[in-house]
């Protein structure tokens, strides 16, 4: 049940939206929840991923949780926004359901979701009349597409390029027809390591499906992630209470979902390297990656762990796997992709017209090659391509 519904409708027959507005996850129609476990949302707008998110983040009056349910004239569902309300540098700020853990925002799509820009520009307008007051609407970390549907966002005029990138890697049926995609040295190097790790004793490799065994293994894994981002000098902040507690909420409603994916290298009982994913029916996405230090550096834990998930997951049934933002190295070992995640933004008050103007502005110069020139030799670099923005995300995966 909606608190509160806006009965806005955008024109007259098609392309006409109405809107429903909810403040709990919890009061969401459950015809979304079923959309959601097809190919109609991002493993990060599943039902658990985002009830351990609105549990977890926004439980207090800085955030406030702004759920938007777009249909179409005829009552069929077509655009769900999770979104949130809160403060940011003086603004209200309307924006997804993210605080650092989510790779990308998008809303979920329905049946009846826009598929050119004309009706995504009124489906926008009708989320807009819909919302509480605010000063800004923003969207950052936009995929270009939802599965195989493109994404209605990726359509609106002033949608910009973002700081970071998706990092996609796409498999054929035959597992080892990737494996030799890669080049020689790199797979000779994984071969070497795996044979070197199965001679230890009480050596292991598992997909962890108990969510209490889950529980377990995720306090060491959260020693070893975060004693390997502070050593390299890092910020790391997943180990604050409200990261601790949406994780944990992820682990033990994800696994018993099948929507969180766990993989754990053991020497017996003691994890030297942990990997965990998030998933729907086709898609997992690496999101945190947990390995011990030096003592262990001779089987390469980090890279073994990745290699074990993968083999696992191509014959599990997954075929789009996505490493994640962060640009590091050893995921181009991987021989994985790239693509642009994208940004928008809107004033919804006269307060909000210079950050919108400013986000818009930062886009733009992020899609000309001859503006990141200029703004590189003005740093005095070298580099003509915007460095990659770094986040809680990226930091998850170093």
């Amino acid at each position: 049940m909606s608190d509160s519904v806006a009965g806005k409708a955008s024109g007259e027959g098609r392309g006409a939206f109405t809107a429903a507005l909810y403040h709990r996850w919890s009061d969401v129609p459950a015809a979304w929840t079923a959309l959601a476990h097809e190919t109609s949302a991002t493993p990060f707008q599943n039902p658990v991923f985002l009830a351990a998110w609105y549990q977890s983040f926004c439980h207090n009056d800085p955030c406030q949780p702004v759920i938007v349910a777009l249909a179409g004239a005829d009552g069929t569902p077509a655009l769900l926004f999770p979104l949130v309300s809160l403060r940011d540098r003086g603004l209200r700020v309307v924006c997804f359901a993210d605080a650092g853990v989510s790779d990308n925002n998008a809303p979920l799509l329905g049946p009846a979701a826009p598929t050119s820009p004309g009706t995504a520009r009124r489906a926008i307008e009708v989320l807009r009349k819909a919302l509480p007051g605010h000063d800004l609407l923003r969207f950052d970390k936009i995929p270009q597409k939802i599965g195989s549907r493109p994404n209605p966002l990726a359509l609106l005029a002033g949608v910009t390029e973002g700081p970071l990138n998706a990092h996609p890697l796409h498999f054929a049926d035959d597992f080892s027809d990737y494996v030799r995609s890669r080049a020689k040295k790199f797979r000779k190097e994984q071969a070497r390591v795996w044979r070197v790790f199965q001679r230890l004793e009480g050596a292991r490799f598992d997909i962890i499906a108990d969510p209490v065994e889950a529980q377990e293994l995720f306090a060491t894994f959260e020693r070893l992630q975060s004693e390997r981002i502070r050593g390299l000098g890092q910020e790391y902040s997943l180990d604050e209470p409200e990261y601790r507690d949406f994780y944990r909420r992820l682990l033990a409603e994800g696994i018993r979902a099948g929507t969180v994916v766990f993989g754990a290298l053991r020497l017996g009982s003691e994890l030297i390297g942990g990997l965990i994913g998030i998933a729907n029916k086709r898609s997992l996405v690496f999101v945190r990656l947990g390995h011990a230090g030096d003592k262990w550096g001779f089987c390469s834990p980090g890279r073994l762990v990745i290699e074990r998930v993968l083999e696992w997951a191509h014959g599990a049934g997954y075929r789009d796997i996505d490493f994640s933002v962060g640009d590091y190295d050893y995921k181009r070992d991987f021989c994985i992709g790239s693509e642009r995640l994208l940004e928008y933004a809107r004033a919804g008050s006269l307060k909000g017209v210079a950050a919108a103007g400013l986000h818009y502005a930062k886009g733009v110069a992020r899609g000309s090659p001859q503006l990141r020139a200029l703004v590189a030799r003005l740093r005095g670099s070298g580099r003509s391509a915007a460095p990659q923005a770094r986040s809680l995300k990226s930091a998850a995966q170093g």
